[in-house]
C-alpha cells in the first residue's frame, strides 16, 4: 500500500507549534519580527540550509536562530525584522514552511500557518489542549464506550478527541480514532489509537491495513478544526466511472471542487477541458455514471480548500479500503 502525500499538519503538531518554550523568542531583534522555521514537518525534501539560502534571496537582513519548542526540542528558524503578517506567510510559502511566528511590537507572539489568515495566540500546552478535549476517559465516557483505560502516564492529561475512522471491526461496529490533542503528543508513542466499542484498542496503528487511513483522518480533523468563516464552500463527491474494462473492483472517482457538483459533472465529460480528470479522457475510455451521494454524506461543512483536499484525500482512502478502484483522490 502506497504512503500518500502529507496534506497538513496534525492538530498534535499544530499545538506544538503554539506551545513553546517561554523564552523561545525573547530576542533583542527590533520588534515588530516574523520567525520562519527552516525545518519542516512535512517533508524532508529540502534541508534547512537550502531553505536558508533561499530565503536570503528575499529577506538579506534575516538573522539564524534556534529555538526551542517546549521540552529539549529545538527548530531552526530565521529572524526577519519589520514583516508584516501577510509578507511573512508569502515568504513561509515561498520556502515551504508550514507556519510562522509573528511577534508584535507590544512583544505578543502569535502561530499562524502559511495557508491560512487565521492567527492562534501561543499558551501553555494543557490550556490549549483543554479545548480540545478532556482527559482520555472522561472523552471515552462521553461517547459510550466502555473498556479499560490504558495504563499511559499521558491519560489523565487534557486534549484526547474522538472521530470516526471510516473502517469497520471485524464484528461490523464503526472503528474510531482517540487522537490527543496535545503540544507533548509529536514526541510521545502513545499519543493516538484505534479503537472499537466491543473489543478497546484493536491493533498498533503503524502495523495495521489502515495506516493511511489514521494518518489522513488526523490531518482532515485538524483542517476541519481550524477553519474560518465560510468565504467560500467546498464539496466532495463520488461519481461511477463506466466504460472501463471489466474488474472485480467498482471504478468510482473522487474530487473536490467550490462548484455546484452538476457543473463539476458536465466538466468530466467534456474533452479536452483542463478538469476533466485522466480517467474520462478519450484515451482511458472513461465516462460519467452515477453521484454516490452516500459516501460523502457523513463530511461536516468544508469552508477552505485545505479542509476540502484533505476531505477529498480521506475519501478516496476509505473506498479503497472498501475494495473500490478508485481514481481521482488527490
Amino acid at each position: 500500500m502506497s504512503i500518500p502525500l502529507r496534506i497538513t499538519l496534525t492538530m498534535a503538531q499544530r499545538l506544538a507549534v503554539m506551545s513553546p518554550a517561554d523564552n523561545m523568542l525573547r530576542d533583542p531583534a527590533p520588534l515588530p519580527q516574523a520567525v520562519v522555521p527552516l525545518a519542516s514537518w512535512l517533508t524532508d525534501a529540502v534541508t534547512p540550509d537550502q531553505r536558508w539560502a533561499k530565503l536570503l534571496i528575499a529577506q538579506p537582513m534575516a538573522e539564524r536562530v534556534e529555538l526551542q519548542l517546549g521540552g529539549k526540542r529545538t527548530v531552526s528558524a530565521a529572524a526577519i525584522p519589520g514583516l508584516n503578517p501577510a509578507a511573512a506567510r508569502k515568504l513561509a510559502q515561498v520556502i515551504g514552511a508550514e507556519w510562522v511566528w509573528l511577534q508584535s511590537k507590544a512583544g505578543r507572539t502569535d502561530a499562524c500557518f502559511s495557508g491560512s489568515r487565521s492567527r492562534f495566540t501561543l499558551g501553555r500546552a494543557d490550556v490549549l489542549a483543554a479545548q480540545h478535549g478532556g482527559t482520555l476517559e472522561k472523552t471515552l465516557r462521553n461517547r459510550g464506550f466502555d473498556f479499560a483505560i490504558p495504563q499511559w502516564t499521558n491519560v489523565d492529561r487534557p486534549g484526547w478527541h474522538l472521530s470516526n475512522l471510516g473502517a469497520t471491526c471485524h464484528c461490523g461496529r464503526n472503528l474510531v480514532l482517540v487522537d490527543w490533542w496535545h503540544a507533548e503528543a509529536p514526541r510521545r508513542a502513545n499519543s493516538h489509537f484505534v479503537a472499537c466499542s466491543a473489543h478497546g484498542i484493536v491493533g498498533a496503528v503503524e502495523g495495521a491495513p489502515w495506516r493511511n487511513l489514521v494518518q489522513l483522518r488526523r490531518e482532515l480533523d485538524a483542517a476541519l478544526a481550524v477553519q474560518g468563516p465560510a468565504a467560500r464552500r467546498y464539496s466532495v463527491y463520488v461519481v461511477e466511472v463506466l466504460g472501463l474494462p471489466r474488474s472485480s473492483k467498482r471504478p468510482v472517482y473522487v474530487g473536490m471542487t467550490s462548484k455546484p457538483i452538476p457543473v463539476r459533472l458536465e466538466e468530466h465529460a467534456i474533452e479536452g477541458h483542463p478538469l476533466q480528470g485522466r480517467v474520462f479522457r478519450k484515451a482511458k475510455g472513461g465516462r460519467v455514471g452515477q453521484l454516490l451521494a452516500e459516501e460523502t454524506k457523513s463530511l461536516p461543512e468544508l469552508r477552505s480548500q485545505l479542509a476540502a483536499r484533505t476531505a477529498e484525500a480521506w475519501v478516496a482512502e476509505v473506498l479503497r479500503l472498501r475494495g473500490f478502484d478508485v481514481h481521482g483522490g488527490h
